[in-house]
């Protein structure tokens, strides 16, 4: 793993060959896999393209403003980018086998740089804002911004922390679709619940069964309905423990 030292903490603008080489330990830059420069101070990205086989990178908290320079990591998995000054998302749509990519607090205000990702078919995790840390993009705060990002990139399992797919995504739909129903505008007076009535009627109630009632049939067709709600139940328990192991 390749990151500053308390000796090296000195802040760089500028990624240079010596940088890399100094931070990496590494006499021969494309032996590189990881890199860590956070909150270094770094304006310029530079010399990082010639990391050819880096496949973890963290930039992220410092003052960058292009991504020019990494549009040749074709082995880059793994990129964090988050609490910078990107406003263009192009050059990351040439990762061709990125699957995770934080850009959490940056200054993307276009879902065009999004769409940029497109074509990038390993790419399952993005984070486009992070309510932790307060970190955002303009575009998170688009009513339409969750619709919309899922129908720019449509294989994503994960947004912003939330599943859109697989375990778990099934609690993240009926969270927002409850949050939808307290936020949506209500117009006019609230109209008062009807009282409550009876499933059936007295005259329902007061029958007596005939003789041709089949007695045998009756309590057959509660065994069955015990018996969905049971299975029903474990599905919801099955759900729940599901849940709960992928929010760890």
């Amino acid at each position: 793993m390749a990151e500053f030292t308390e000796k090296e903490n000195d802040a760089v603008e500028t990624i240079t060959v010596e940088v890399l080489k100094r931070v990496s330990g590494e006499f021969d830059v494309t032996s590189i896999h990881y890199l860590n420069f956070k909150q270094k101070g770094i304006k310029d990205l530079g010399y990082i393209r010639h990391c050819e086989n880096i496949e973890r990178l963290d930039v992220s908290h410092n003052c960058i403003t292009s991504l020019l320079p990494i549009n040749k990591l074709k082995q880059l998995t793994d990129l964090n980018i988050s609490a910078n000054q990107i406003t263009d998302l192009e050059p990351v749509g040439c990762l061709d086998s990125l699957q995770s990519l934080n850009a959490a607090g940056n200054l993307i205000n276009s879902f065009d740089s999004v769409s940029k990702l497109a074509g990038l078919e390993f790419l399952k995790t993005l984070r486009l804002q992070d309510i932790v840390n307060k970190l955002d993009n303009p575009i998170c705060k688009d009513q339409s911004y969750t619709i919309t990002i899922c129908y720019l990139l449509p294989s994503l399992r994960t947004l912003d922390g939330n599943r859109l797919s697989g375990p778990g995504s099934d609690l993240f739909k009926l969270c927002q679709e409850i949050d939808a129903c307290f936020e949506a505008p209500r117009e006019g007076p609230i109209r008062e619940s009807p009282l409550p009535v009876p499933w059936v009627d007295d005259v329902m109630l007061s029958k007596k069964p005939s003789e041709d009632t089949n007695i045998l049939q009756i309590e057959q067709n509660i065994r069955d309905i015990l018996a969905d709600c049971h299975n029903l139940n474990k599905r919801a328990e099955k759900s729940i423990a599901l849940t709960m192991e992928s929010t760890k």
